[in-house]
This record gives structure tokens, C-alpha cells and sequence, in this order.
């Protein structure tokens, strides 16, 4: 199974996430071996930036978490959500994009 995600304007600038997708069903997450950094899109000249973590590491006490900052301002993001379960992380990063589309429109 696929999983693609519409970025719509954004521009993909860190990935390392989607394979995890192709081997999560197989294995517990906690036994996969991936880095936290695990995805990074920019929207209207690095305005906003989606970025997906798992946090903390060790994997087996992290959880995906999902974050919307607007002008680098990493100390209030715009929105966050966080999930264990990876099948929650799509429509989660969906929400992400929302909530970008949603204040740019309405600045």
C-alpha cells in the first residue's frame, strides 16, 4: 500500500519517513531502527514548517509528533499532535496542513 500525503504548495526539504510505512506492518515500531528527524516540508518561502519527529528517543517511549511553526519560532508552534500508532500519522500531518492553509489565508 502507497501512502502519499498532497503537500499541495509545500516543498519536501527532509525525508526519511515514508518506508517506515512499508515496514511498520511487519514489525512493532519499536523494533525498526530510524533517526527522529524524520520529515520536513516548507510552505510559502519557509513561512511555515511541517515537521514529524518521534520523540523521545528511546523508540519504544517516543511517539510521532507533529509540528506547524510559522517564522522558525520553534518555542510556539502553530499546531501539535503526537500518535503511537503510525496509521494516525497521515491524516495527522493532513491536519498539519490545514492548519497552515487555514492562517495563511486568514493573515
Amino acid at each position: 500500500m502507497e501512502h502519499q500525503i498532497d503537500f499541495r504548495d509545500g516543498i519536501v526539504t527532509y525525508e526519511n519517513l515514508f518506508w517506515l510505512f512499508k515496514h511498520a506492518p511487519h514489525k512493532a515500531i519499536d523494533q525498526l531502527e530510524f533517526e527522529e528527524d524524520l520529515l520536513q516540508v516548507s510552505f510559502f518561502d519557509e513561512k511555515y514548517i511541517l515537521d514529524v519527529g518521534w520523540y523521545p528517543n528511546p523508540r519504544k517511549n517516543g511517539k510521532f509528533k507533529v509540528y506547524v511553526i510559522e517564522n522558525y519560532d520553534w518555542e510556539n508552534p502553530l499546531f501539535t499532535r503526537s500518535h503511537r500508532d503510525i496509521n494516525h500519522l497521515i491524516p495527522i500531518i493532513e491536519q498539519g496542513i490545514n492548519c497552515i492553509y487555514k492562517k495563511y489565508l486568514h493573515r
